[in-house]
């Protein structure tokens, strides 16, 4: 029973874990209404309680310097760029292509190399064990499945041991999502590189999971010549709500891909001559382009997150993971019997792969 004044026009009954609901109070000579028995529909809390486990910093909360990049903003302004290069607005970041193959990027954050600055993905690392880089053309498709990117220069408040000095880098993808639809993007550039994107959400189904999937197509020929790109990407999160306490929320995301590099430093003179597309690795071969340097990689993670609502004052989050990578690149080392094939040249300063077929097949070495 609710008593209400005559300005009084609505009532709003919200409680955490439960949908909102709206009641409509009309004009009534009554001081006191009675609504009845209200029942409120229970509220699905999906992947978004991921960011427990990844550590995210709240702004105006945590004690360090922190920058927030929405799936908006990524979605509106990365176009055709490398991943990090969404965050070369960020104050301290510095993000440029390498070259200007697909997915090829180098970053620095308050003057430290990628050696010195950790990625975490959904609070896992995916920094290199071994020296602490990210070959971020292993994820070309991971702005598709971003929720948002938070950057912590500096020493942040990551929970995991890092070689984090210059800071963190922090990716959260999106979320299972509760409500049933889909959509289709289709984007181009004006050098021919083409992506398109769908994605669809099942809603929560009678049985109570409920899936989201997202998958995308990235081919063209690239800016730069030779710096061609054929790359799929996945992104799969299942959830589900057992009983009041317990949550688990399974995701699965990949990016396969194959793309040309251009390696080569063009002096002012090329550039006046060939033009600033000019790349001085690849040839053709058979009539056929063929680039001496090459990257083909996939490397899938997939996670299991389960929520436990202990009591009032207690909560635990457990995340088990595995990434396994599989790919390589291209590239040639002359074993000191001849020349490098890259000093074979046409007279268009292209590789000439014909001479250099010649060199191998007839040489008796």
């Amino acid at each position: 029973t609710f008593y209400i004044t005559n300005e009084t026009q609505e009532i709003i009954i919200s409680l955490i874990g439960y949908e909102k609901k709206t009641i409509q109070i009309e004009e009534s000579d009554k001081s006191e209404i009675n609504l009845g028995r209200l029942l409120l529909s229970p509220k699905t809390i999906d992947l978004e309680e991921i960011k427990i486990i990844a550590s995210i910093a709240e702004e105006r909360k945590t004690p360090v310097s922190v920058t927030t990049i929405k799936a908006d903003v990524i979605e509106q302004k990365l176009g055709d760029q490398t991943y990090p290069e969404i965050l070369k607005q960020t104050p301290g970041f510095y993000a440029t292509r390498s070259g200007g193959g697909s997915g090829d990027a180098r970053v620095s954050l308050r003057g430290f190399q990628q050696e010195n600055i950790a990625l975490l993905l959904n609070g896992i690392p995916i920094s290199s064990v071994e020296n602490g880089l990210v070959y971020w053309n292993n994820w070309i498709g991971l702005a598709d499945a971003t929720q948002m990117i938070q950057v912590q220069k500096g020493l942040g408040a990551s929970k995991v041991a890092l070689n984090s000095l210059g800071g963190t880098i922090n990716i959260i993808t999106k979320s299972t999502e509760t409500k049933k639809g889909g959509s289709i993007l289709q984007s181009l550039t004006s050098y021919g590189n083409k992506k398109t994107t769908f994605s669809y959400s099942t809603g929560v189904m009678d049985n109570g999971w409920a899936l989201t999937f997202l998958g995308s197509r990235t081919s063209g020929d690239g800016y730069v010549d030779g710096t061609y790109v054929d790359g799929w990407s996945y992104f799969l999160s299942a959830g589900k709500q057992f009983g009041k306490d317990h949550k688990v929320v399974v995701t699965l995301l990949g990016a396969p891909e194959k793309h040309g590099q251009n390696n080569f430093m063009l002096s002012q003179e090329e550039i006046d001559q060939y033009g600033i597309k000019f790349n001085k690795g690849w040839g053709s071969y058979n009539g056929e382009m063929n680039n001496a340097t090459e990257n083909f990689y996939h490397k899938p993670q997939l996670s299991v997150n389960h929520y436990w609502n202990i009591n009032s004052k207690s909560f635990l989050a457990t995340s088990a993971y595995i990434s396994i990578g599989n790919g390589g690149g291209k590239w040639t080392e002359s074993f000191n019997y001849g020349p490098s094939l890259f000093q074979y040249r046409n007279p268009s300063q292209q590789i000439d792969w014909e001479s250099v077929y010649d060199l191998n097949a007839n040489h008796t070495d």
